[in-house]
C-alpha cells in the first residue's frame, strides 16, 4: 500500500489503478481507498459509485463511504446529498480506526473541505496530542467562524512540542498577536523572526502586526 500512497502524492494514478487492482480492492480496504484515491484524480466517477457498491458490505469502511459519495455527489452538482453525505462522515469518523482518520484528513485537505479535514486532525490529535502534524493539520485547516483565541491555543500546543522551529514561531506570533494574547511575549519574538529573516513577507506582516499591538501603528505600517 505504501508505493500506491506514494504514487498518489506524485499523481501517477494510472500505476495506482495498475499496482491496486479491483480484486485487490475488494480483499484488502488500503488498497480499496488508494484506488478509490487514483479513480477520483482521474476524474472517473462512474467507477468510483461503482467501486464504493459493490464492497460497501465488505471491505469498505463507512467513513471513505462517505467521503467518496459526499465527492460523487459534489462532481455531479448535488450539493444537498453532498452535504449530508459530508454530516454523517464527521459522525463516522468519531468511532472510526486512525487509518481511516488520517486518509480522510489528507483527503478532505486535497480537494478543500476544511470542515471534514479539521475535525479529522483534531480527532487525530486527542488520541495523539504528542503528534505535531494533527496539530499543524489543524491550524492549516481552522474554520472562520472559530475564535483567534482557539487558534492561539493550537499555536501554544504546537510551539510546546517544537519550540525552535521557525515556522511554529511566526504561527504562534502571528494568531497570538491576532488574538491580542501575551504581547509582551509575541512582539518580540516577531521582531527576532523578522531580524533572522528581514526577505520574508510573513515575518515582515507579523513584525508589523506586533508593533501596532504594542502602540507603534507608524512603525508598523513602515514595515508593511
Amino acid at each position: 500500500i505504501a508505493p500506491a500512497r506514494w504514487l498518489i502524492e506524485l499523481e501517477e494514478y494510472e500505476g495506482v489503478l495498475a499496482l491496486c487492482s479491483a480484486a485487490d480492492a475488494a480483499e484488502e480496504p488500503g488498497a480499496l481507498m488508494a484506488r478509490l484515491d487514483a479513480l477520483s484524480g482521474l476524474n472517473r466517477w462512474d467507477e468510483c459509485d461503482d467501486l464504493i457498491d459493490s464492497n460497501l458490505a465488505d471491505s469498505l469502511p463507512s467513513t471513505v463511504a462517505h467521503l467518496f459519495r459526499a465527492r460523487l455527489a459534489t462532481m455531479r452538482g448535488r450539493e444537498g446529498v453532498a452535504e449530508g453525505e459530508k454530516r454523517q462522515l464527521r459522525q463516522a469518523m468519531q468511532f472510526a480506526a486512525m487509518s481511516e482518520i488520517l486518509f480522510v484528513a489528507g483527503y478532505a485537505e486535497s480537494v478543500g473541505w476544511k470542515a471534514e479535514a479539521f475535525t479529522a486532525w483534531r480527532i487525530l490529535s486527542s488520541e495523539n496530542p504528542q503528534a505535531p502534524e494533527a496539530l499543524r493539520g489543524q491550524l492549516r485547516n481552522f474554520p472562520a467562524s472559530m475564535s483567534a483565541e482557539a487558534s492561539a491555543a493550537l499555536s501554544k500546543a504546537l510551539l510546546a512540542l517544537q519550540p525552535d522551529d521557525p515556522s511554529v514561531r511566526l504561527s504562534a506570533a502571528y494568531l497570538h498577536l491576532l488574538a491580542g494574547q501575551s504581547i509582551e511575549k509575541f512582539g518580540p519574538m516577531a521582531e527576532e523572526l523578522l531580524v533572522a529573516d528581514p526577505s520574508s513577507i510573513e515575518a515582515r506582516r507579523v513584525a508589523a502586526l506586533a508593533r501596532l499591538r504594542r502602540g507603534q501603528a507608524a512603525e508598523g505600517l513602515a514595515i508593511w
